[in-house]
């Protein structure tokens, strides 16, 4: 059975994230965008931020590379708001590198050089949260849906 004879949803979306990955690196950058478009829609409709993220992290990254930077800049942006809200750090910092990569797209150094600088400034504090031991650690939990310290994201 596949995801839509079951009603799974999340499961479509993913799989419209990943199909859409596939496809951009066989070449077919117009389908692999649609493909995404549809995928992202489908995660906004079930409330999902990370799939949310990640279906607007691809279909930036995707719009920039086919020079649709007004685009790609709104696609990253949803991106970061959806890691954001689960503390998605590595993703937020994929993100947060592809929108300076896109500075330099648009020769916009100065934009560049502070989001290069956040990243490192996040990353050096991430890392520094994730050497603690889990028992000190604070995550998004889905077994209770809220944020706890019962274990590890």
């Amino acid at each position: 059975a596949t995801f839509t004879e079951m009603g799974d949803l999340v499961g479509q979306a993913r799989a419209s994230i990943n199909l859409g990955i596939a496809l951009s690196r066989r070449g077919d950058d117009a389908r692999s965008q649609e493909v995404y478009e549809s995928g992202l829609a489908l995660s906004r409709r079930i409330h999902s931020p990370d799939l949310t993220g990640l279906a607007a992290l691809n279909l930036g990254v995707l719009q920039m590379k086919r020079g649709a930077f007004a685009e790609a800049d709104a696609s990253l942006g949803e991106a970061m708001e959806g890691f954001a809200v689960l503390h998605n750090e590595p993703h937020r910092l994929a993100a947060l590198y592809n929108q300076a990569n896109l500075a330099l797209e648009t020769n916009d150094a100065e934009r560049a050089a502070r989001l290069y600088g956040e990243m490192c400034i996040r990353d050096s504090a991430w890392r520094a949260w994730w050497v603690k031991p889990a028992s000190a650690r604070r995550h998004w939990c889905g077994s209770c849906n809220r944020k706890c310290a019962s274990g590890v994201a």
